[in-house]
């Protein structure tokens, strides 16, 4: 049987397994979590990396510890003219080099 991780417009990271619902952390982000993404970029172990409606991309590991957040408002280089807008990410990829 497969696990499937899933996000929630209350900012929840949730796992079905079992056909049950489970959630693994309560208030991920504040606010709808926009994407989620599994990598085993790292050879050795699987990560977890949300984005929310909060404007953070977060990193996991698989027991749902956070790792590191990324603040994308504070890193931006955009216009500064634009600060009322909600800069959050809906899709996120990884490329190794």
């Amino acid at each position: 049987m497969t696990d499937l991780v899933t996000g929630s417009s209350f900012g929840d990271i949730g796992l079905v397994t079992c056909s049950k619902y489970i959630i693994m952390k309560k208030g991920a982000h504040k606010g709808m979590i926009n994407c989620l993404r599994i990598s085993d970029i790292l050879a050795e172990d699987l990560l977890i990396v949300s984005t929310g409606e909060d404007e953070y991309i977060k990193f996991w590991d698989t027991s749902f510890n956070l790792i590191k957040s990324y603040n994308l408002r504070k890193h931006r280089i955009s216009d500064p003219g634009i600060a009322d807008l909600n800069i959050s990410a809906q899709s996120i990829d990884f490329h190794a080099c």
